[in-house]
């Protein structure tokens, strides 16, 4: 923990601001320590589509552990955040220098993948689902 302090910094995000765009450079992981933040995906020529809102605890921006390192959807906070912004690239090299560090982190961020990949199906489902 106090190696990831080191390459950390504590961010103030206003109401309104974009955390994330897609395609952008994924080059933080955010640890929210307040407020919320909506994920996002914005169709062509239609208002963004929320996929899942996170908050106090949660990890945003998991795009930074794959290449190519671009973030896949966008966020927005919907209103004051603070969060702690983990360096990414360091990040990275942390894990490839310390085996078991990175084995926790990667085994972390899939349970996050795979909560984030749920909530897009089922919000899928409730735009595209069967309707009666």
């Amino acid at each position: 923990l106090q190696r990831i302090g080191d390459i950390s910094e504590e961010v103030e995000i206003a109401a309104g601001t974009h955390v994330l765009t897609a395609d952008a450079p994924a080059d933080r992981l955010y640890a929210l320590l307040s407020g919320r933040v909506a994920i996002e995906i914005e169709p062509p020529q239609k208002a963004p589509l929320v996929i899942e809102t996170v908050g106090a605890g949660d990890l945003l921006g998991i795009s930074w552990m794959m290449p190519p390192h671009r973030w896949t959807f966008d966020a927005r906070a919907s209103n004051p955040t603070t969060a702690l912004a983990i360096d990414a690239a360091r990040l990275r090299a942390l894990c490839d220098e310390d085996a078991a560090l990175g084995r926790d982190i990667y085994a972390r961020l899939a349970a996050v993948m795979r909560e984030r990949l749920q909530a897009t199906r089922l919000r899928l489902l409730d735009l595209y689902g069967p309707r009666e």
